[in-house]
Formats: structure tokens, sequence, C-alpha cells
């Protein structure tokens, strides 16, 4: 009510008439009263205490729902020094009560006119007790963006199992880090006789004989069946009159793959060139089961058992051979010199005959058959 006096006799000593005649005739101002030493102790008092209790309840709440405080503007009435809460009289008099607290939006304080604290409505009791009243609700606090929180994406169930398999056969890795042996793969003999034999080969088509036929004579010391290295190296040793060498390489050969009759043919030859038509009998009997279909390997054979003298097992190779090759004019010249050595005359005749008849003899050969037919 003493606020409602001070601004009565405010009023009247302004001559307020207008506003005087509003009133009712029960609203009269009471005489000038001396203001209390007291009520700034109890207003700076009130506001201690209303600061200390929303420090009280605000600072856990904001705490834990992270939102900032919000700035709040007291309007302060005119009369009472700024700085210090505003208070509203209540219908009991005498009693403090909050003032409503104004939009944060709200700058500057706005001057209270008489005839706006008179048409303040009367405030409501509130079921919130009210140490809480001052307390800002959760949902009345400002919208905190919120925290992104990584989630660990989800590992595939094959790719979990395939983990813990791998961790369960390793064993338990807590006392120690793993440690993981890396083993070189070790290339077979095939793949380095195979390498070896691509760098001879480029070797000698760059002309470098030596260090091209050291490398596939290491092919060969690592797989002694490489066929291909075998007939490079055979046609380089030709080529440089190494014919030693080269009967070694082939003899070697037929005792690795006696199958390869060729191999064999060609021993044989340089063997009968040396003069050891013992020994190329010897190589040819090695490949004979592979070379009996070949009418060459056949006609080779009769020709070095007719050097050895055996006639007659030479007629019969050379028959095997015509079998195979009846047009060939070598094999009935040889047939015919076959049948002379045991001393069959006419028949030695007809297969001079024939081969001349064949068209196939070079011409020493053909010489030669006009010679055995005088």
């Amino acid at each position: 009510m003493s606020l409602i006096n001070q601004m009565l006799q405010d009023l009247d000593q302004r001559q307020a008439g207008e506003v005087q005649r509003a009133l009712p005739n029960e609203v009269r101002s009471l005489p000038p009263s001396r203001r209390s030493s007291i009520l700034p102790w109890v207003i700076a008092g009130g506001s201690i205490a209303l600061t200390t209790a929303a420090i009280y309840f605000y600072l856990p709440l904001a705490t834990q729902g992270g939102a900032a405080p919000v700035a709040v503007a007291v309007v302060s009435p005119p009369g009472i020094p700024t700085g210090e809460p505003a208070v509203a009289p209540s219908a009991g008099g005498g009693v403090p009560i909050e003032a409503p607290v104004p939009a944060p939006a709200a700058a500057e304080p706005m001057p209270l006119r008489l005839s706006d604290v008179l048409s303040m409505p009367h405030p409501r009791q509130s079921s919130v007790p009210q140490e809480n009243r001052s307390v800002p609700l959760a949902k009345e606090s400002p919208a905190v963006a919120p925290v992104p929180v990584a989630v660990p994406q989800a590992v595939p169930a094959k790719a979990a199992s395939g983990v813990a398999a791998s961790v369960a056969s390793k064993g338990d890795t807590r006392d120690g880090p793993v440690h993981i042996e890396k083993t070189p793969l070790q290339a077979t003999p095939q793949e380095r006789a195979e390498s070896e034999y691509r760098r001879g080969a480029a070797l000698l088509a760059q002309g470098q004989l030596k260090s091209g036929m050291d490398a596939l004579r290491s092919c060969l010391k690592v797989d002694g069946t490489h066929a291909a290295a075998r007939q490079l190296l055979l046609k380089a040793l030709l080529e440089q009159r190494s014919y030693d060498e080269a009967r070694e390489l082939l003899s070697e050969a037929v005792q690795l793959q006696p199958g390869r009759y060729q191999w064999a043919m060609t021993l044989a030859r340089l063997q009968i060139e040396k003069g050891d038509a013992a020994g190329a009998w010897q190589s040819l009997q090695a490949s004979m089961g592979a070379g009996a279909n070949n009418a060459d390997y056949q006609g080779l054979a009769g020709n070095v058992l007719q050097r050895l003298g055996n006639g007659k097992d030479a007629a019969e190779h050379y028959r095997a051979a015509l079998r195979l090759s009846p047009n060939d004019g070598r094999w009935w010249i040889g047939l015919g010199l076959a049948l002379e050595s045991q001393g069959n005359g006419a028949e030695a005749r007809t297969a001079f005959q024939t081969a001349r008849a064949s068209g196939s003899l070079t011409p020493e050969m053909a010489a030669f058959v006009e010679q055995r037919l005088r």
C-alpha cells in the first residue's frame, strides 16, 4: 500500500484532478508519511535472497541440461532505485511478491503508469512451490544443438567370425605383440629352369654366345628334361663345331628321355661320322620302341647294321622303312646293297631298278645306281 500512497500523493501534488475524479470517493491519499529507513534494507535483503535461491536451483539444472542461462530484464517502477528488484504489492499488503518477468526481448525498462498498476491482474496462487517458481522449466530452456555421437558400424558376421577365428588360431595376444612371419615363395625347379632358358635365348639372340650357352647349361642342370633348352644348346654347339660336347649332350638326353628318338638319331649320325658304328647302334637300340614307326629311323638302323656287317638284319630294317615310305629311293638302294652282301644279286638288281624309277634320287645317288646296274 505504501507504493500506491506514494503515487497518489504525487498525483495530488501535480493537481491531477481528472484522474482523482475518475477514482471512487473512498479512495483518498493518506497524509504524507515519513519513509522508513528499513525499507531499502528489506529490499536489498530480498534481492539477495532471490538471487541466492535462483543460483541454488538454477545452476544444477543448467549443468545437467546443458542449457545456457537466460538473461532476465527486471522493470523498475518509478521511485525505486535502479539495480533493486521490483516487487508488486499483494492483496494482503506488506508482503512483497515477485514481479512478473518480462520477455527477454525487452532491452530497456518501460515507465509504469498508475492505471497500469491498478489494472494489473491479481497474481494467482500457483501449485508449484514458491521456491521453484523462479526456476525455469526444462522445456522453456533454449534449444541446445545435439552433440554428434560416433556410433561404430556393425561388423559383418563373416568378417567378425574370420577375425575371431584368426585370433583363436594364434592364441591369446594379450601377453605381447603379434609376430607375423613372412615366408617367401620358393620357385619350383621347373620355374627356375624356364627362367634360365629365357635368359639364355635372349642372350643368344643378342649375339652373346658364351653367356647364352652358360644360361642354357644352367637350365639343364636344374631340369634335364627341358627339351627346348637342350635343342637350342645343341644347335649352338654344332655351329661352334663342338662335336664332343654335342655328343655328350645327346647321350644324356637319350638316357633321360628315350622316347624322344630324334635325339638318338642325331647322336647315331654324330657317332657314325666319328667312326663309332657300334656306339651308334647302341644309341638307336635305346629308342627303338619309340622310332619303330618312323621310316628314317628304320632306314638309319639298317645303314648302321650294314656298316657292322650284319646284312640280314639290315635288309629287314630297310624293308620296314620301305613299308612306311615305299617311294623313298634311299631305302631301295640300301636294300639292294644288303641283298648283294648276302649273295642275292637278282633281288639286289630289282631293288636298284626300283630306286632309279622312284625319281627321288640325287644326281650322285642316281650315278651310283647306274654303276650298279651295268
